[in-house]
């Protein structure tokens, strides 16, 4: 049985390896991941579940963790890739961005724009609380480096993010920048997710807008 070791890879590491394996491999094929850490072992479980793929998890200790998996027939490109622009890749660039629904929110720090912090913290609250009132709303809000905070507990546009995933909004939030600033019992919106993620997100969206 072909053996991924993820121990001590930092994030998008494992799930890429753990990728490149699944594609080099025939479909039937039994793959054993062994790794260490919540937040690569979320993000895996959550890779296979969107290939479709079934498989086992085994705690060694309080860290390490094995999963066992084996390879299906099917699309090696998860659903959760598929950005909603490729729907419209048929469609002239111009029509294409003005289609409602095809671009994708980065969210990075606390503020909006640069100069006096607590402006930009106002700014930034008020574009995140008016976002669901939008006709047009985005396809993903990514989160990474400081803006993990606002999807946190206590945050003050945690109702809006909320309205936002129940209107089909995606929040993804950066899982290695959760463990750096150690809220990972905080999250109360969104869901972990990694580097590869969001870069596929980003690069796939017609449109980013970086508040």
């Amino acid at each position: 049985m072909p053996t991924v070791d993820v121990r001590g890879l930092s994030c998008p590491a494992p799930l890429i390896k753990t990728k490149q394996a699944i594609s080099q491999a025939v479909a039937g094929t039994p793959i054993q991941v062994v790794g260490d850490g919540e937040i690569p072992l979320g993000n895996l479980k959550n890779y296979l579940t969107e290939l479709g793929i079934a498989f086992k998890e085994m705690k060694v200790d309080n860290q390490e963790w094995v999963l066992s998996f084996v390879t299906g027939a099917g699309s090696e490109t998860p659903a959760v890739e598929r950005t909603r622009a490729e729907d419209f890749c048929h469609l002239a660039p111009a029509k294409a961005e003005e289609a409602s629904g095809r671009y994708v929110v980065a969210v990075s720090s606390l503020c909006m724009g640069r100069g006096d912090e607590r402006l930009g913290a106002l700014l930034l609250k008020a574009f995140l609380n008016v976002l669901p009132e939008l006709e047009d709303l985005p396809q993903a809000i990514c989160f990474y480096n400081e803006g993990v905070k606002l999807a946190c507990q206590d945050s003050p546009v945690l109702e809006s993010l909320r309205t936002l995933q129940e209107k089909g909004v995606s929040l993804v939030v950066c899982g290695t920048c959760v463990e750096f600033y150690g809220l990972q019992e905080q999250l109360a919106a969104g869901k972990i997710s990694n580097m590869y993620h969001i870069a596929t997100l980003l690069s796939r969206s017609f449109k980013v807008i970086y508040p």
